[in-house]
């Protein structure tokens, strides 16, 4: 069937705490591991599409509500939207509209991944009851009526009567085994691992991958790069006594850098922790000021070693 442009997407979950930032749903390709993307960011929801341009490079497009989601409270989120925009509804009720955030049903392809960012580790801790993907935009009033079937009977309408529109739902009724099958026959089944992992984890994922315009990213290379000052001024200062000075800062930010890269690339095989060229970065220029530090203190007299 050809893409119409709209597309729809209803999740019913129970998010077990709003206290950090965590993936609830992706749909992952190779070469686009964020193609769509829910992601719950304390009480509230993120919802991101990347997409390539022209150019070939991946542009990423996202909406924020700020509010919505309280601990361990059911709810349904609906996204509709069209070649007019986006509608995000919570419990059937509109809580925001869209215009310049659009998706279609080609987003809905590749790996459906729940509960985890495919590529590095953003655990999701609670309930998803339901999940549902349709070919077009849902009308506000069949929202209220889907969402009024969810909680009748759990199913977004009533049996025998599915709507054509529907790519796949999945109502989690199994209750036992590793299989979560979609009532519609064309659409693929999920499977659920027997331990936790990431699937797709990054190895040494790139700046330009890894960077983000929040206070949080900014807040962990800071950490990085004070972490590793006091690594540059004892070893700079230790290899000072035995080598000229300038020769003592280069290998310091020579040994920083293999430091921090034999971590971040152990990381890339804990599902708990993210591997991650920046960190290699931030660390290494920690490490170079503090080696510079060193040298500070050492053309000071407060510290012995070699001259030159």
């Amino acid at each position: 069937m050809p893409d119409s442009g709209s597309a729809s997407l209803e999740i019913w979950l129970k998010p077990s705490n709003t206290n950090d930032v965590s993936t609830v749903l992706d749909f992952y390709e190779p070469g686009n591991s964020f193609r769509f993307q829910i992601r719950q960011y304390l009480g509230g929801l993120i919802v991101s599409r990347d997409s390539r341009t022209l150019d070939g490079k991946l542009k990423r497009s996202k909406i924020d509500l700020d509010h919505g989601l309280q601990r361990d409270k059911l709810i349904l989120v609906t996204l509709s939207s069209s070649p007019a925009g986006t509608s995000l509804y919570l419990d059937g009720e509109l809580k925001g509209a869209y215009p310049n955030f659009r998706f279609a049903s080609r987003d809905f392809g590749g790996q459906i991944i729940l509960g985890t960012s495919p590529v590095d580790s953003q655990p999701w801790t609670g309930e998803i009851r339901g999940l549902a993907v349709y070919r077009d935009a849902l009308t506000p009033l069949v929202v209220q009526k889907h969402y009024q079937d969810w909680i009748e009977t759990g199913l977004p309408v009533c049996q025998g009567e599915l709507p054509t529109s529907a790519s796949a739902i999945y109502t989690f009724h199994e209750r036992q085994g590793s299989t979560i099958h979609a009532t519609e026959r064309n659409a693929p089944d999920l499977e659920i691992p027997a331990h936790f992992s990431v699937p797709h984890q990054a190895f040494l994922k790139t700046p330009s991958a890894a960077f983000e315009t929040s206070w949080p990213y900014f807040a962990d290379a800071l950490s990085n790069i004070v972490g590793f000052l006091p690594l540059g001024v004892c070893l700079c200062g230790y290899l000072a006594f035995t080598r000229p000075l300038r020769w003592a800062i280069f290998l310091t930010v020579i040994m920083g850098f293999i430091y921090s890269l034999g971590i971040e690339s152990l990381q890339a095989f804990l599902p708990q922790r993210v591997s991650d060229f920046t960190d290699v970065l931030t660390d290494t220029l920690g490490t170079a000021w503090g080696a510079l530090l060193a040298g500070l203190l050492k053309n000071q007299g407060l510290l012995g070693g070699s001259k030159g």
